[in-house]
């Protein structure tokens, strides 16, 4: 009857541990899915606003600073650039032209991300071709963050990179090189 009452003991000592087990599993699963909800909840917040657009950047024609992400709720155009690229300049030319068509119906930004530029090479561009939306020198760190959400090809002058930002603050990028005023009329109705 000992042997008995014994293996009994052990028995309810096993089924105690293995329940015990589960009962910290299931702890262990419920706090991660808890952290999880308040990440997605953070995430659903900020409508994949991406870290690159809170950089506090100077516009060169004004002086003043900006966010890319308090810019408004219009489209928005980035374009990446560097003065030396007539690519670049010939699609801030198509810009302007979309500019003076829509007006402030969509907001521009040239990013010059050449980091052998200064304030005075930029400055001596946008002037010289009349160009009077926001214009900055680009921080290393948002060259970086920008390569790391869209890939080299932000940099490659030849395919005049743009970066659409969509009033719900969706990006996308706009490879192939020059694209006519038409076409990025075109692409941003399709996009946004």
């Amino acid at each position: 009857m000992i042997d008995g009452e014994i293996n009994m003991m052990k028995l309810k000592q096993k089924l105690n541990l293995k329940v015990f087990i589960l009962f910290i599993i299931f702890i262990s699963l419920f706090l991660v899915a808890c952290q999880n909800n308040e990440v997605d909840s953070k995430t659903d917040s900020l409508k994949q606003i991406s870290s690159w657009q809170n950089y506090e950047l100077i516009d060169l024609n004004t002086n003043e600073n900006y966010k890319i992400l308090e810019l408004g709720n219009k489209p928005i155009l980035v374009e990446s650039f560097a003065t030396w690229c007539p690519t670049c300049t010939k699609q801030q030319k198509e810009i302007k032209k979309l500019h003076d068509q829509l007006g402030d119906d969509i907001i521009s930004v040239g990013l010059n991300t050449d980091p052998n530029e200064d304030d005075n090479i930029v400055l001596n561009h946008i002037k010289k071709n009349n160009f009077d939306w926001p214009f900055s020198i680009v921080p290393i760190e948002m060259t970086r963050e920008l390569t790391a959400k869209f890939g080299n090809s932000i940099l490659s002058t030849a395919l005049a990179p743009l970066i659409l930002i969509c009033p719900d603050k969706s990006e996308h990028l706009l490879l192939g090189g020059f694209k006519s005023m038409i076409k990025i009329n075109n692409l941003i109705n399709e996009k946004c």
